[in-house]
């Protein structure tokens, strides 16, 4: 009988087997910790709150949290390994699962807790990492796709947050001169450049700093830890010409998604940001630039297909008139094998003297011919 058992288990599916092994886990039958109420789901999605919310202050026989236990079976069904973890995961250091290697994707899943009231909140997440063809950079993205909070009636907060920041180099080294080369007036450790976007104020805000900056004018060297170019005070205008040239030495033409965001952000680029302006008004100098990309021949379409390659897309097309009614459109492919993917929506819902640039998230399965289902539209 129990050669028959094993000869079955050989021809047993890896997915079904994944689930028969962790599906308890999933449903929380783990000795020391309450089961998934199942008689209270359908009341609503606090039940399921709740139970989390136990999960979150309890602990297993074998003394390991009891949301680390939920969790690294919701892992182990997407066939990673337990995390081995024995504390809870924070937003600062949550436990990830490693989607795909490269580019590197994966989830991130951690506990936010309140410092003034104590509320807790599961915070899920997403990150992504790659280094560019040809140029010595690294581009990451890191959102916070959903906000849960636990034991609260508060509602859940999707997309809260995106970062996208271009690294340079991607390693050791000096980005400005290069290593091996005699320096001058200017030397730069490193370059961060990228933006943020932010769901509750509909914002997004530029970052671009120099690492370990040293500048020499007039015979008088000044080292700079850190330099924040959209900070009017970090350096003096003769310093700014400086390292608007380093800035374009250091990356050189670059290539693939660190093109992508260098044109996002308008450094080197026709039309570019106003660096003078981003130190002293960093939201109208990005305004000014994305009203002078709508003012071109394309319009928004480019800053489409630049999402659309930092989002791993070799070669993006791009479909649509840029209105609300037949949207700039392209598709993300968001699960190997099948016809199913993240289809990203925008387009202009002001006028020439006034454009709103207002984006758009939904799924699509097959080619695009009808403007898209969209959700959470970002306007800017």
């Amino acid at each position: 009988m129990r050669l028959v058992l094993a000869e079955l288990a050989g021809t047993v599916p890896e997915p079904v087997r994944l689930v028969a092994e962790h599906l308890p886990g999933l449903l929380g039958l783990t000795p020391g910790l309450a089961p998934l109420p199942m008689d209270r789901l359908a009341e609503g999605p606090a039940a399921f709150r709740d139970w989390l919310a136990g999960l979150a202050t309890s602990r297993t026989d074998a003394s390991v949290p009891g949301l680390v236990t939920w969790l690294d079976s919701v892992g182990q069904l997407l066939g990673r390994p337990a995390s081995g973890r024995t504390t809870l995961p924070t937003e600062a250091d949550p436990i990830v699962f490693a989607l795909v290697d490269d580019p590197a994707v994966a989830l991130t899943v951690g506990v936010r807790t309140d410092p003034a009231t104590g509320a807790t909140a599961l915070v899920w997440g997403a990150r992504i990492s790659f280094t560019g063809a040809g140029v010595d950079a690294r581009v990451d993205g890191d959102a916070v796709l959903l906000v849960m909070p636990l034991g609260d009636p508060a509602p859940v907060t999707l997309f809260e947050r995106l970062d996208l920041v271009v690294t340079a180099p991607a390693g050791g080294g000096r980005l400005y001169p290069a290593d091996g080369e005699p320096t001058g007036a200017l030397r730069v450790g490193g370059l961060r450049a990228g933006v943020r976007y932010t769901a509750a104020d509909r914002a997004v805000r530029p970052l671009l700093e120099l690492r370990d900056v040293r500048v020499d004018l007039d015979g008088t060297p000044t080292e700079l830890p850190l330099v924040d170019l959209t900070d009017a005070r970090s350096l003096t205008a003769a310093a700014q010409s400086l390292l608007d040239e380093a800035i374009d030495a250091g990356l050189g033409p670059a290539a693939g998604p660190v093109a992508a965001l260098r044109r996002l952000v308008g450094l080197g680029t026709t039309p570019g940001v106003d660096l003078a302006l981003l130190a002293t008004a960093p939201g109208a100098a990005i305004a000014a630039h994305y009203r002078a990309l709508r003012a071109g021949g394309a319009g928004w379409a480019p800053v489409l297909a630049d999402l659309a390659r930092l989002a791993g897309v070799d070669a993006p097309a791009v479909a649509g008139a840029g209105t609300a009614a037949d949207p700039w459109a392209v598709d993300l492919p968001a699960f190997a094998g099948t016809s199913l993917a993240v289809r990203l929506s925008l387009w202009d819902s002001g006028t020439p003297a006034a454009p709103v640039f207002t984006l758009g998230l939904g799924l699509a399965a097959g080619p695009r011919s009808t403007p898209p289902c969209r959700g959470g539209p970002t306007r800017g």
